[in-house]
């Protein structure tokens, strides 16, 4: 028992244990609260004037809230009472052009396109993966003051319409950019991912 000792005040005493906490950063006043019982929000999107959008997934409806939080308006809910159906699964919400967002149903496969008043303008089609069209693959490694180092690498349609598979061969291991780019029938993008390579 007593052997234990002396490494138990050697690891209380290491600089583990010497370490501060980050400081605590206030987030501000309340400014506004909803009396509006809600089910599980998984998503709020901002609009201007201070509206919100609230995807609210355990009731399936979306609502949007003034910017005091008092005016409820129901956008899109699971009853017969709205126009405008949730549909029969989860959906999902997000920020889109301009002071615009999105409500993804993945049960129809469309998008509703919802504007800063909160109406539904328009219902587009969920882009299919064989809609990205021309996909190319780019890879760096940040090194700090130097120039970014840049790999090849292949990228080629898989059997399955949409499907990619990539190629890179890094000479040894560290932190990687990687950058997939694409141009199509349902528009260009691009998203940056970072690798690990061991």
């Amino acid at each position: 028992m007593h052997k234990y000792i002396p490494l138990a005040a050697f690891l209380a005493a290491s600089p583990v244990a010497g370490q501060t906490l980050p400081p605590v950063r206030p987030i501000g006043a309340t400014v506004a609260r909803s009396t509006e019982p809600m089910g599980s929000v998984s998503t709020a999107v901002a609009l201007p004037g201070g509206k919100v959008l609230v995807n609210d997934i355990l009731k399936r409806r979306v609502l949007l809230l003034d910017s005091t939080f008092t005016q409820v308006t129901v956008v899109a809910d699971s009853t017969s009472s709205t126009a405008n159906a949730y549909g029969g699964r989860t959906g999902g919400l997000l920020s889109y052009r301009g002071d615009s967002a999105l409500f993804v149903d993945p049960s129809s496969m469309s998008m509703l396109v919802i504007n800063s008043d909160g109406k539904i303008t328009r219902v587009m089609a969920a882009p299919r993966p064989q809609d990205v069209g021309k996909v190319t693959l780019g890879t760096s490694m940040v090194m700090p003051g130097m120039a970014p180092m840049k790999k090849s690498a292949t990228i080629t349609p898989d059997k399955t319409p949409g499907r990619y598979l990539a190629k890179i061969s890094f000479p040894d291991v560290g932190a990687r950019q990687v950058t997939v780019t694409w141009d199509g029938p349902a528009g260009k993008g691009a998203a940056l991912f970072s690798v690990n390579v061991r």
